[in-house]
């Protein structure tokens, strides 16, 4: 069952609130990079956020920002999914791989031209067909999705 008028299954809109991440805190003990900003994580203890299903990385400013779904229930949100569109092989700066969560700067990447979706080249074969700015389109729906009467009645 979709929501009405939306592209995503009810029943898991609501896991779509944190975008289906697990997020725990996590100290680092080398230079990371959120997944979302890429920026350097400072901090000398709990510095940021890891989900334990995917291992997406983020500051805690960005945590609520994060827009890309956890890779663990990512298939399950969309409900017909929408192939992207690649743009040509190049190397992308300071981005990081959606299937396998390590850096683009150091081999060559594509991007979806639409949802700006990036993966190696490499890692092309395993990236999921389900490009939410196409599939899910719905003019307001941040708005939507922050109504706290909206989540209310998907819970009840």
């Amino acid at each position: 069952m979709a929501a009405e008028g939306h592209n995503i299954d009810a029943t898991l809109l609501a896991v779509g609130r944190d975008h289906g991440h697990y997020f725990v805190r996590k100290t680092f003990g080398k230079p990371t990079y959120c997944h979302h900003c890429c920026d350097k994580i400072w901090g000398m203890l709990t510095q940021g956020y890891a989900c334990q299903v995917c291992n997406f990385i983020c500051h805690d400013k960005c945590m609520k920002t994060v827009v890309s779904f956890c890779s663990g229930v990512a298939l399950q949100l969309i409900k017909n999914p929408v192939a992207h569109t690649w743009s040509e092989p190049s190397h992308i700066k300071r981005r990081f791989c959606c299937v396998c969560r390590k850096k683009t700067d150091d081999s060559v990447a594509v991007e979806c031209e639409v949802c700006e979706y990036y993966v190696h080249v490499d890692c092309y074969d395993l990236a999921v067909s389900d490009c939410k700015e196409a599939a899910t389109y719905v003019p307001n729906l941040d708005k939507i999705l922050n109504s706290s009467e909206f989540c209310n009645a998907l819970i009840s």
